[in-house]
């Protein structure tokens, strides 16, 4: 691997193609919440639409013509760039959350078994109350 600096341009090129991925995976997704075959793939088959996307010929434009491309959706670079510091913000939101909310139930699960122990019940688990996330 060869260690690339890019230039200003070619970094303002690289977000403004990242946020038009984004565009479009919103709208592939939109469009096709219903198939069938996209809902049971990961990412709700968001490997099929970067096949799609690497494939297409956006990327081979220079700066100039993406910002002509974007100003043909009706769209200002600005307005892009802000879709998508949205778009990651919200991200890392969702995934704090989840974060909090897995490391929520593994405390409640710790909890409920430092009370058994607690109780009187010195760790024995009856086997119909045997949870294996217990273990971990």
């Amino acid at each position: 691997m060869a260690i690339n600096i890019p230039s200003k341009t070619g970094k303002k090129r690289s977000i403004l193609l990242d946020a038009l991925r984004i565009l479009a995976w919103e709208d592939y997704r939109s469009v096709n919440k219903e198939e069938i075959k996209l809902k049971k793939l990961k990412f709700g088959g968001y490997e099929m639409f970067e096949e799609e996307w690497k494939a297409d010929d956006i990327h081979n434009m220079t700066y100039p013509e993406l910002l002509d491309f974007v100003k043909g959706l009706e769209f200002t670079e600005g307005e892009l760039i802000n879709m998508r510091a949205n778009y990651y913000a919200k991200k890392a939101k969702s995934n704090a959350m989840a974060k909090m909310e897995n490391q929520a139930i593994s405390n409640n699960q710790r909890g409920n078994y430092a009370d058994r122990l607690q109780n009187g019940q010195n760790g024995h688990v009856e086997e119909h109350e045997f949870d294996v996330s217990e273990l971990f």
